[in-house]
């Protein structure tokens, strides 16, 4: 498996550089280094002052550091340079004097990211990480602690979230890269970087024979991102092909492996949405598909167009049921490079059968689809646009006038105009026909 990507570089810095910036260093990049991030992330650390240059960090942060399981013992302190200013993307000072300090050296046009390394952490209610030099070991075990706090945030393609606001910390955007296969009989294992993008390896995996994904196409997004939504359209989810994922446990660097059991899947859930949220950073996917066809057309607006492929005397293999997936979604869906949206704004609520008996006699054109254990799964976009709201706009957010369950960006739009949008959307839903809509994609920043 290989990475590509441009390598990120991380300069942390405190006044003599053997106490807090070591400290930060050492832990930051055994995290980068467990999370199989080391070839695109780069570390290191300096100070301001030149007291202690070539030196070994402070017994006490090394005694510290060690008792936590994170080895100091190779790193020495360095004055920082005008020259870290063209190397280093971010640099992070450890309180308010170092940072005047680098801002005195900082050059004009510098593009990176200068600021205090609390700023990052969403844990802190203190503003500078306290220097422990003169003090007792108190201070040292303090310094660890905020170093630990450091918010990583990954992110896939993007394509699924809102931003309501900055997101506090590191974002990482995991663009891991690879794929490989094993075939049994005639089922194919196949293993994608959790980075590769989704429908391109729908495609990929139609060219080779690989059958399974076709009901999938045109899904943006990337493969790790889909274990965590357990995406799903025209009859398939993830959940049905899935073998296995890996995941790095981020509390403490581990590489987990994670069966399907373990994901703990449901209608557009997972383990990594509720207990396992923000906890893991998936690595790679495996996905169970088969060398012999086996057709999937039960969606009704899938058997529509492909009975009528059919009735023209056209072969129903699976390529077919592929771009016939994508010419409905090209036709009800806004492509995200032209109009911005996330999608699907909102799951289709699964409601009690006695609900459901009822709102049939009220509403005897309300579409609905039993489930095995007796409740109904309802179109959100029917019960949206049957409130009156679909094509609504809300200056330069609106709901698509063609899908109303997709909420649209014409430009200028924030995330929290987008999110109010949504809360109306929501009540009104709510008042007419008690169902209350959950959201489908993830908000940061808010």
């Amino acid at each position: 498996m290989t990475t590509a990507a441009a390598k990120l570089s991380v300069l942390f810095v405190c006044l003599g550089n053997i106490c807090r910036s070591p400290t930060a260093h050492g832990v930051f990049a055994t995290l980068v280094e467990k999370s199989g991030y080391s070839e695109l992330i780069s570390v290191d650390s300096a100070g301001t002052g030149d007291w202690h240059l070539d030196h070994a960090p402070d017994k006490r942060t090394t005694q510290v550091a060690a008792s936590k399981g994170y080895d100091l013992s190779t790193l020495r302190a360095r004055l920082v340079t005008s020259a870290d200013f063209a190397q280093f993307d971010y640099i992070i000072a450890m309180d308010n004097a170092n940072l005047k300090d680098l801002r005195e050296m900082q050059p004009q046009g510098y593009a990176g990211h200068l600021g205090l390394f609390l700023d990052f952490s969403e844990q802190s209610a203190v503003e500078e990480v306290p220097d422990p030099y003169y003090g007792g070991e108190e201070g040292f075990e303090q310094v660890f602690v905020h170093s630990r706090g450091l918010s990583v945030t990954p992110l896939g393609g993007g394509s699924n979230i809102v931003l309501a606001g900055d997101i506090a910390g590191l974002v990482i955007r995991v663009d891991l890269r690879g794929v490989s296969h094993r075939v049994e009989g005639a089922f194919v294992d196949v293993t994608f970087a959790a980075g590769e993008g989704w429908h391109d390896q729908v495609q990929q995996c139609l060219q080779q024979g690989w059958y399974g994904l076709e009901n999938l196409s045109l899904i943006p997004g990337n493969m790790g991102a889909a274990a965590i939504q357990n995406i799903g359209a025209y009859g398939v989810e993830l959940a049905d092909l899935f073998v296995s994922l890996r995941a790095i446990d981020k509390q403490s660097g581990e590489l987990l492996e994670f069966d399907k059991a373990a994901c703990e899947f449901g209608y557009r859930d997972s383990l990594f949405k509720n207990a396992g949220r923000d906890r893991y950073i998936i690595v790679d996917i495996c996905l169970r598909l088969s060398t012999l066809a086996q057709i999937n057309v039960q969606y009704p607006a899938l058997q529509t167009v492909i009975d009528q492929r059919r009735d023209s005397g056209a072969e129903i293999t699976p390529e077919l049921v592929g771009a016939m997936v994508c010419q409905i979604r090209s036709s009800k869906l806004p492509d995200p490079s032209v109009v911005p949206n996330a999608g699907s704004f909102f799951k289709n609520p699964i409601i009690p059968q006695g609900q459901a008996i009822e709102l049939s006699r009220q509403y005897p054109q309300m579409p609905r689809y039993p489930q095995a254990n007796g409740d109904s799964k309802v179109p959100a976009g029917w019960l949206i646009e049957h409130c009156g709201l679909k094509g609504a706009v809300r200056g330069p957010v609106g709901v698509h006038q063609q899908q109303a369950l997709v909420l649209v960006n014409s430009g200028g739009g924030t995330g929290a105009q987008l999110l109010a949008l949504a809360e109306e959307v929501r009540l009104a839903v709510l008042q007419r026909f008690v169902i209350d809509l959950d959201i489908e994609p993830r908000v940061y920043g808010g």
